[in-house]
């Protein structure tokens, strides 16, 4: 089964996973996916962990998946532990490519999967099969932290007759980018008079009550407006020349999201006596 996962960040990384070396690579993925893969080494127990796209974004899926191998002794895994960050939504697990449907314990900072045939065992390398490869899928939540990277690990306890460990692995984080907004100008007059009160409106998707819209004629910004609970920004514009003027609306982001500009509107103001002047000739007086 699955279900949620809402996990804290790891505050602590196994130092003596990390103190025995391990190496990173990162190649070019899918779309925007950025995975990463690092290799450590515990003991005789060898570890490649890959992050199928280590910058998500909100809404993302993205998957952890851990290689454990033994060269040279043989090892018994009864329950393996994927530890992921804060605002994590858990999708599914698999064990060699095969999904798993038993899930032992979806906690605050975890996931804990067992065998339903009560352990993994790892035969030496020479043997047939000489490893076993943990993989677990999560989906990005809104209220993830953005652009700081969040720590991602490991954490087994194994058996091969003198006892077990608990391995706890770090050195893999992921970073959520910032989500994405957009800025819609709404419809105005597209002639308007010296002196005659305009109301500019904006429509912002990605924003929160209270965010910043910043109107703009060209380079000058000429008003300011913050979001509604609608997500529409506000502002009364008084033309004070004639002229073309070049206006658009620019949400500054937040937090959480990336800013974003709407397309140009061009407005024509003319002044009063003109404006009069051409509806008297358009009337004949």
């Amino acid at each position: 089964m699955s279900g949620r996962n809402v996990c804290r960040a790891v505050s602590g990384v196994g130092a003596v996973v990390v103190a025995t070396g391990f190496a990173v690579t990162v190649s070019a993925g899918v779309a925007d996916a950025v995975p990463q893969t690092v290799t450590w080494t515990d003991g005789q127990t060898v570890f490649t962990r890959t992050i199928s796209d280590v910058e998500p974004g909100p809404g993302d899926t993205f998957t952890s998946s851990t290689r454990v191998e033994t060269p040279d002794a043989s090892e018994t895994i009864p329950v393996f532990t994927d530890i992921c960050p804060a605002c994590l939504t858990f999708q599914s697990a698999q064990v060699d490519g095969k999904p798993l449907d038993f899930i032992n314990t979806i906690g605050p900072d975890f996931v804990t999967i067992s065998s339903v045939d009560g352990s993994w065992d790892i035969p030496p390398k020479t043997n047939d099969p000489e490893s076993h490869t943990f993989e677990f899928a999560y989906r990005v939540d809104e209220g993830c932290e953005r652009s700081i990277p969040l720590t991602t690990g490991v954490s087994y306890e194994f058996s091969n007759g003198a006892g077990s460990h608990t391995t706890e692995a770090g050195v893999l984080k992921i970073t959520v980018g910032l989500g994405t907004s957009t800025t819609a100008f709404d419809a105005m007059p597209s002639h308007v008079q010296i002196g005659q009160q305009v109301r500019l409106t904006a429509t912002v998707t990605g924003g929160a009550i209270g965010d910043t819209v910043e109107f703009y004629d060209d380079s000058t910004k000429v008003g300011t407006a913050a979001l509604d609970d609608t997500g529409v920004a506000a502002f009364d514009w008084t033309p004070d020349t004639q002229g073309a003027y070049l206006l658009t609306a620019k949400f500054l982001g937040n937090p959480q999201t990336r800013s974003s500009q709407s397309s140009m509107r061009t407005v024509q103001v003319s002044d009063a006596e003109t404006a009069t002047g051409s509806a008297g000739n358009i009337f004949g007086s």
